[in-house]
């Protein structure tokens, strides 16, 4: 048959360790290595085997995955093996979701897991380490602490993040990145103007044209290329900042910060002298930093938010309403705006519920004496009804698409209003 005593091979890596690494140093990287290993053997059976490769990933074979009647058909064949496979992946995710205390600080690990099954997915014992690997890729692209089993179509779009990052150092020695500016406005008396511009990265890409962050970030994030067109956005955006002050157009402007950026030590310096270099006040240069989508991201939001503020460097709230709360642990005097996330604009002017959370948010800000401002603002209603229910600061297509910095310009010199 297909599969007889079939196995499968598990490759375990975990999310983020490096940056945990550098962050905190060998010593600790080596003690959370050792807990997790603990950890993943308890989750296996006795007829597994586990080991590690690399400095952050795992290797676990499941054998004797299907021991039952051979008269069963091969697609309930494969269905009672990839069951028997995610009992040990839920022990796996069940065991790492629990903190890990090293030194003193808590430590929340996720892992993605890409799964190979032989012989229905590979013939060899290198083709299923290269189609396990496959999977846990693709685990890795579509959000992180997943579970992906193999595929033929997996192979392709390895072939491909290989490829991309070639493509992006190509593209950094090339100069053929530019930052595009979105306007944020501040509504009084019925009427909005332009008092900030959020800045945005742009691939001018040679073959495929203008690529958006969301093609290429995940891939700089992951190879460590992130901290490097970090330090190129935020340079950028403030010589850009600096030569519309020099043409009396007072505005501020807003950088993404990355998660891998965060663990950066020196980001605050690196920003401060960005800011120094082009004789620009730090309070004309925002921080955008996502609300965290758990414990680990909110701790790290906590340190550098204190660390930009001690700089004089000012911080935006991005994607609120959609993350894991972190206002509660976060120094707020540091804080200057609150973003709502789009997905609760889109629709608030007719759904209820999204109307309501909108409206919650709005005042939630205003009672810690923080400014709303709402992102993926499309349409008039949606202006309207956010203006109404107290917002004056806005952001999206209905007020101006993202525009190369000569436009921007020109708008500014019309003092355009909305």
């Amino acid at each position: 048959t297909r599969y007889g005593r079939a196995s499968a091979l598990l490759v375990v890596d975990l999310d983020r360790f490096k940056l945990i690494n550098d962050a905190m140093g060998f010593k600790a990287g080596d003690e959370l290595l050792m807990r997790v290993s603990e950890r993943l053997q308890a989750a296996i059976r006795e007829s597994d085997a586990i080991g590690r490769r690399g400095e952050d990933e795992f290797l676990i074979l499941l054998s004797e995955l299907y021991t039952g009647e051979e008269n069963v058909s091969e697609a309930k064949k494969r269905e009672i093996i990839e069951q028997n496979i995610a009992i040990v992946v839920r022990r796996v995710t069940e065991g790492l979701a629990r903190p890990f205390t090293i030194q003193g600080q808590k430590f929340y690990i996720r892992a993605s897991i890409g799964v190979s099954v032989c012989p229905n997915d590979a013939e060899s014992a290198q083709q299923m380490l290269e189609h396990a690997d496959s999977a846990m890729y693709h685990a890795k692209e579509n959000g992180r602490g997943r579970c992906v089993f193999y595929n033929s179509d997996l192979h392709r779009l390895q072939e491909r993040r290989l490829t991309l990052d070639s493509q992006l150092r190509v593209a950094m020695e090339k100069n053929e990145f530019e930052l595009h500016y979105q306007p944020i406005v501040e509504v009084a008396k019925g009427r909005a103007a332009m008092v900030g511009v959020e800045a945005l990265l742009r691939w001018n890409h040679r073959i495929e044209g203008t690529l958006y962050p969301e093609y290429f970030l995940p891939a700089a994030e992951e190879s460590g290329l992130i901290v490097h067109l970090g330090k190129w956005v935020c340079q950028q955006a403030c010589w850009q900042l600096s030569k519309w002050i020099q043409q009396g157009l007072r505005i501020f402007v807003s950088v993404n910060v990355s998660f891998r950026q965060m663990l950066q030590a020196d980001l605050a310096e690196m920003i401060l002298n960005s800011v120094d270099e082009f004789g620009l006040q730090p309070g004309l240069v925002f921080v955008e930093l996502s609300e965290g989508s758990n414990v680990e991201e909110v701790d790290l939001i906590e340190r550098v938010v204190a660390s930009l503020g001690r700089a004089g460097i000012r911080v935006a709230i991005d994607d609120f309403g959609v993350g894991y709360s972190s206002l509660s642990r976060i120094d707020l005097k540091h804080i200057q705006f609150l973003k709502v996330d789009p997905s609760l604009v889109n629709g608030c002017q007719t759904d209820r519920a999204k109307a309501n959370i909108c409206e919650a948010a709005v005042r939630l800000a205003q009672s810690l004496e923080l400014r709303p401002l709402a992102e993926g603002v499309e349409t008039l209603a949606q202006a309207k009804f956010l203006t109404k229910i107290g917002c004056q600061f806005l952001q999206g297509y209905h007020i101006q698409a993202p525009a190369d910095a000569q436009l921007i310009t020109n708008m500014l010199n019309e003092k355009r209003a909305w």
